[in-house]
């Protein structure tokens, strides 16, 4: 647990000094001429492939929809949590997935379970909002998390059964 909360704040670190380069590059980027940018970019570049190097196999889980689906049909299945909006939500979503905006999570976490060993699947539309989703639950006390490979996109794509409109 420790190394994956190491890892987690490492990544997060990372991520916020890239967007505060970016951020610093796009505001300057009127007063500067382009052979001027090239260090920003390179360690722009560098800090996101550090970060994603640094994805820690046990923080970055995922099920694939196939495996899903087998946890679904298990004795004590995962508690699917979908962390797209209201609308999204609406809309369409897995069988059985409870409504967490994303935003949400740090504030409701104890709607997914009281039992913090409990399986938990978490996903969205594309990646990014489970993928914070994953890390919020993580840092609360849930020691089985995963996202969905592919996420809810791929699960419609691939055919499988969902609820809503």
């Amino acid at each position: 647990m420790y190394v994956l909360a190491r890892c987690e704040s490492f990544q997060l670190f990372v991520r916020r000094v890239a967007a505060l380069i970016l951020y610093q590059t796009l505001i300057d980027f009127s007063q500067m001429d382009i052979p001027k940018l090239r260090p920003f970019f390179l360690v722009f570049i560098t800090l996101s492939v550090v970060s994603w190097l640094a994805g820690c196999a046990a923080g970055s889980r995922s099920v694939t929809n196939i495996e899903l689906l087998d946890l679904m049909g298990q004795e004590r299945p995962p508690v699917i949590v979908d962390v797209r909006s209201m609308r999204e939500y609406a809309a369409g979503h897995i069988p059985g997935a409870i409504h967490l905006p994303f935003y949400s999570v740090a504030r409701r976490h104890k709607e997914i379970s009281l039992v913090k060993d409990t399986a938990v699947v978490v996903y969205c539309a594309h990646g990014p909002r489970a993928w914070w989703a994953a890390i919020v639950l993580r840092r609360k006390g849930f020691s089985r998390v995963t996202t969905l490979h592919g996420n809810f996109k791929q699960w419609q794509e691939s055919g499988f059964a969902f609820e809503g409109k």
